[in-house]
């Protein structure tokens, strides 16, 4: 990827040359409005803490107001919720997508299990009526995790 091989090109040739990581973390820091940052890459991007690094270097060149969250929402991290019921987006598969292949990623996935019957497409159903008490409060237990983390 062009965030490993950019310092070893810069260093080999004598020539301008301008990546995507300060760029685009750059914008990202500027753009955002909950003080978070997503970032889709390969594995080896992800692993070499290019961006991670880039958005350093954009808070400390002030890109930001002061009175902003985003750096200690950076120093927090990532963070992902998964439903072990979920056929369609199986916890497995994402903690293998987020954490990559050997776990070495530092993304913190929850893993939740709801005590009644769920699906992707329905994960609080609301045709339940003897157990509306228990899915509300596995409802509200989920996206309170997900607003605190976006706070």
């Amino acid at each position: 990827s062009s965030a490993t091989a950019l310092p070893v090109l810069r260093e080999r040739f004598n020539i301008p040359m301008i990546g995507m990581v300060d760029p685009g973390a750059r914008l990202a820091v500027e753009k955002t409005i909950a003080g978070r940052i997503g970032l889709i890459a390969t594995e080896t991007t992800v692993r070499s803490k290019a961006y991670s690094s880039g958005v350093s270097r954009a808070l400390a060149r002030g890109s930001l107001p002061e009175d902003t969250s985003l750096k200690e929402a950076w120093q927090q991290g990532e963070q992902a919720i998964a439903l072990v019921k979920d056929h369609v987006i199986p916890a497995k598969g994402i903690v293998k997508t987020l954490c990559g292949k050997r776990n070495r990623i530092p993304i913190l996935v929850t893993v939740r299990d709801f005590p009644f019957e769920y699906t992707h497409e329905n994960p609080f159903p609301i045709n339940k009526k003897d157990l509306n008490d228990l899915i509300d409060q596995s409802f509200q237990e989920v996206f309170n995790e997900a607003s605190a983390f976006l706070n």
